[in-house]
C-alpha cells in the first residue's frame, strides 16, 4: 500500500510548466515596452510573477517541519501530504486522559500509552483484563502481515517497507501490572480452576520451565544426569536416611526378627524423567511406556543404589513394591540390574520372589487381598493405597517381616502405614493420589502431613525458582496438578474419539471471557465513537491465537507441547477451524459500529494467512481489512519499521514496532490492543490494553 504522503512524480512537472507560463509572461511583457507601453508591462509582469511564486516550489513550512521519507519507485515525498496523514489531532496530544510521564528511550517502541479500565472498565489509565478487535479498509484489497507458530517465530507478507518513522509523542504508560503473579495456592486435585480467575492459574510453561531447571533439563527435556537441584536433593536425603535404616536394620536382626525395607520403582529406584518429559511431554499414556521401555532401560535415582547396597548388608530384605504390572516385571528386574542394583559378587538386589506387580486388568486378584476385603474383587480392581498396603500388611502378617522403612516418590506409596518409617522422595513431574484405606489411617497420615488437599507454589515467571539455591522437590509446581486445575478451567473432557478437549458450550473459561468482554464491547465501542468524532482514524488491535481464535483443542492434541511441524499439519494439512474465543467477535462488532477498524497483528507467519482469514470468518468475525503476520525473527528479514536492539527480533519489538508504523506511517490511532499474552501489549502506542486469560502457554 502506497503511503498518503507519496505522491506520483507526474506532480513534479508543475514546477517546469509553471516556467514556461512565466517565461511566456516576460516575454509578452517585452513585446508590450517595445509598443510604448512599458510601465503597465512591468507592472503585469511583475504582478504575475509574485502571483505564481508561491506555485513553484514545495510548503517551505512543511518541508521544515517534517523529515524526509522513503516513497516506492515512481513516487515522491509531499511533506504536506504526510502531515494530513498523521491524523488532524496532534500526536503530541493523545485522545483522551493521560497521564503526563518520561517517554521510553527512542526506537525502542516502548513509548507506551495508557492502559484500559480495569476487567473491561471504563476511564483510561488502568489494566484491563479483556480483548477486542476491529477492521480497517485497504486499497489493495488485501491484508496484510503473518504467524507460524505460537505467535512467535515466523515468516510475514512483503510490502511497502517505509524507513522507521519519528515516533508519536506518546506518554510512556505503567506496565508494571504485565506480569504474571509470583504465589499460586492450588487444590491438589485441581478442583482450583472451577474457582479461579484464568490468571489466577499457575500458567503450563512457567511451571514446566521450573521443573526443568529442577532436573537440568534443557528445551529437549533431558535431564543433566551429573549435575542438577534435584541429584543435590537426592543425594543428600539418601546420605541422611542410609545410615539410619541401616541401623534400624541392624537393631531388628539382633533383636531376632526379619527386617525388610520396601521400596516403590518409578522414580524411586528407576528415574524416569527424560521419559516422561522428552519422550511423553508429561501425557502419560500405557502404550507409551510400553514403546519407551522397549527401547530403553532407565538409570538409578541419584543415590538409591548405594542406599539399597548398605541396607542389604545390614541384614534387611530388599522388597520391591510396584504399580507396574505382572507382563512388566521381567523387564523391570533387568532394568534394576542394569542400573546397578547389585551386591558386591553383583547378584541381583532385587529378585523374582520378592518383587510385587499388579495384576493385570481381568486377571484375579492375589489371595490375601481378597482375603482382606478392601479391593473390588467383582471388577477385579484396587486403588493404589488398597494394594500397595494391603501387600505390607500381608508382608508383616502373613510372612513375618519387619518393615523397618517403606520409601515411595507419591503419597500413594506410603499411606495406610503398616512400617515402622516412610520417606517421600522428591518428584515433581507427575501425581497419583489414592483414596486412603480408611478414616483411622486418613486420620494418621494427616497428621503425618502426608498428601496435602492444598499446596502453594512461588515459582518466577523464567522458571529459575527451580534452580535456586536450597529449593525442593515437592516445593515447585507439581505437573498433574497444573494440568489437572487447566483442564477444569475449561471444563475439558474426551469427545466420543478419545480426544481431551474444552467444552464449548459452559466452563469457568466460557463465563469468565464472556463477562469481561460483554463490559469491553461497550468501552471500545464508546472509544471509537469518541475519537472518531474528533476527526482521527480509530482502529483496535488484536491478536489471533487465544484472543481471536480459541486454541484450546489444538494445544491438548499436541500435550502442550508446541511443535511447528504439529501446528502446520492441525491447521493447514487436516485443516481444523477453531472456535472464536468466547465474547470476542461481539467486541469487533461493537468497535466497528463505533467507526473503528479491525487490525490483526499475529506472530503466525505468511503462509498461514489464507487459513487464518479463512478461520476467522468461519468464526464468525468481518475480514479484517489489515492482517500484519511475522515473516521471520530475523531483523533483516523484517519490514523497515521494525526496530530491534539485537539481531533476532523479539515478538514485543515486533509488535510494538507494527503498532509504531500504524500510528505514525498510516495515520490510525489504535484505542484498544487486546492480546492473551503481555508481549502482545507491552510496547505502546495503544490507549488502552485488554488482557485475555490464557494458561495454556506463556510466551514472554
Amino acid at each position: 500500500m502506497v503511503p498518503s504522503y507519496c505522491v506520483k512524480d507526474l506532480v513534479q512537472s508543475g514546477p517546469l510548466l509553471l516556467g514556461m507560463i512565466l517565461l511566456a509572461v516576460v516575454l509578452i511583457a517585452v513585446g508590450l515596452a517595445v509598443r510604448g507601453r512599458r510601465r503597465t508591462a512591468v507592472a503585469a509582469s511583475a504582478a504575475c510573477l509574485l502571483a505564481l511564486l508561491p506555485f513553484t516550489g514545495p510548503d517551505a513550512n512543511a518541508s521544515a517541519n517534517a523529515p524526509q521519507r522513503d516513497c516506492p519507485a515512481g513516487y515522491h515525498y509531499d511533506a504536506s501530504k504526510a502531515h494530513k496523514a498523521a491524523g488532524k489531532a496532534p500526536a503530541s496530544k493523545p485522545a483522551g486522559p493521560a497521564k503526563s510521564q518520561p517517554a521510553a528511550a527512542p526506537g525502542t517502541g516502548a513509548k507506551a500509552p495508557n492502559n484500559g479500565p480495569v476487567a473491561g472498565g471504563g476511564e483510561t489509565g488502568g489494566q484491563t483484563d479483556v480483548q477486542a478487535g476491529a477492521q480497517t479498509d485497504n486499497p489493495a484489497g488485501k491484508p496484510v502481515g503473518g504467524q507460524t507458530g505460537k505467535e512467535g517465530d515466523s515468516p510475514q507478507q512483503p510490502g511497502a517497507n517505509p524507513a522507521p518513522a519519528t515516533p508519536v509523542d506518546r506518554p510512556a504508560a505503567d506496565e508494571s501490572w504485565m506480569s504474571v503473579p509470583r504465589t499460586y495456592t492450588l487444590q491438589a486435585d485441581g478442583s482450583s480452576g472451577k474457582t479461579l480467575a484464568g490468571d489466577e492459574i499457575l500458567n503450563w510453561d512457567i511451571m514446566k520451565k521450573t521443573v526443568r531447571a529442577y532436573y537440568g533439563a534443557g528445551a529437549d527435556g533431558v535431564a543433566n544426569k551429573t549435575s542438577s537441584p534435584y541429584i543435590s536433593e537426592m543425594t543428600a536425603l539418601t546420605a541422611q536416611k542410609t545410615p539410619e535404616i541401616a541401623a534400624a536394620c541392624k537393631a531388628a536382626v539382633n533383636a531376632g526378627e526379619r527386617p525388610a525395607v520396601v521400596l516403590d520403582t518409578d522414580d524411586t529406584t528407576l528415574w524416569t524423567y527424560d521419559m516422561e518429559d522428552s519422550y511423553m511431554h508429561f501425557f502419560f499414556s500405557q502404550a507409551k511406556q510400553d514403546a519407551y521401555f522397549a527401547e530403553h532401560m532407565l538409570p538409578a535415582t541419584p543415590g538409591m543404589v548405594q542406599l539399597v547396597q548398605e541396607v542389604r548388608a545390614s541384614g534387611c530384605e530388599i522388597i520391591g513394591l510396584t504399580g507396574r504390572k505382572d507382563n512388566e516385571k521381567a523387564h523391570t528386574l533387568e532394568n534394576l540390574r542394569v542400573a546397578g542394583y547389585v551386591d558386591a559378587a553383583g547378584n541381583p538386589l532385587f529378585t523374582p520372589d520378592l518383587f510385587f506387580t499388579k495384576f493385570v486388568a481381568g486377571a484375579p486378584l492375589p489371595d490375601y487381598l481378597v482375603a482382606q476385603g478392601r479391593c473390588d474383587t467383582k471388577a477385579g480392581k484396587c486403588t493404589t493405597v488398597q494394594y500397595k498396603a494391603g501387600t505390607r500388611e500381608y508382608l508383616r502378617d502373613e510372612r513375618g517381616y519387619r518393615i523397618v522403612a517403606n520409601i515411595g516418590d507419591q503419597w500413594s506409596d506410603l499411606q495406610g502405614g503398616r512400617a515402622d518409617s516412610w520417606i517421600k522422595l522428591p518428584n515433581p513431574s507427575y501425581y497419583l493420589p489414592s483414596p486412603n484405606l480408611d478414616a483411622e489411617s486418613k486420620a494418621h497420615d494427616d497428621a503425618a502431613g502426608m498428601d496435602p488437599a492444598t499446596v502453594t507454589y512461588t515459582v518466577a515467571a523464567d522458571g529459575s525458582t527451580g534452580k535456586a539455591a536450597g529449593v525442593r522437590g515437592d516445593s515447585i509446581p507439581n505437573v498433574d496438578v497444573v494440568k489437572a486445575t487447566i483442564r477444569q478451567y475449561y471444563a475439558a473432557h474426551r469427545d466420543d474419539t478419545g480426544k481431551m478437549v474444552a467444552n464449548r458450550e459452559d466452563s469457568p473459561y466460557i463465563r469468565e471471557t464472556k463477562a469481561k468482554h460483554a463490559a469491553a464491547a461497550q468501552d471500545v465501542r464508546g472509544k471509537c465513537a469518541a475519537a472518531a468524532a474528533r476527526g482521527e482514524k480509530p482502529a483496535i488491535v488484536l491478536d489471533m491465537d487465544d484472543t481471536a481464535l480459541w486454541m484450546y483443542d489444538m494445544e491438548e492434541a499436541m500435550e502442550f507441547n508446541f511443535s511447528p511441524a504439529f501446528q502446520e499439519q492441525y491447521l493447514k494439512t487436516d485443516y481444523h477451524s477453531m472456535p472464536a474465543v468466547p465474547g470476542m467477535v461481539d467486541v469487533v462488532q461493537e468497535a466497528r459500529a463505533g467507526g473503528c477498524d479491525f487490525i490483526g497483528l499475529t506472530g503466525r507467519s505468511e503462509d498461514y494467512r489464507d487459513v487464518t482469514l479463512r478461520n476467522l470468518s468461519e468464526a464468525g468475525y468481518p475480514a479484517p481489512t489489515q492482517l500484519f503476520l511475522k515473516a521471520s525473527s530475523k531483523r533483516e528479514k523484517l519490514p523497515s519499521y521494525v526496530s530491534c536492539e539485537k539481531e533476532k527480533c523479539t515478538t514485543v519489538e515486533f509488535k510494538s514496532s507494527t503498532r509504531r508504523h500504524l500510528e505514525n506511517d498510516l495515520g490510525y490511532r489504535i484505542v484498544a490492543n487486546f492480546g492473551d499474552q503481555y508481549s502482545d501489549l507491552r510496547g505502546g502506542y495503544a490507549d488502552n490494553t485488554y488482557k485475555i486469560p490464557n494458561p495454556t502457554y506463556y510466551l514472554p
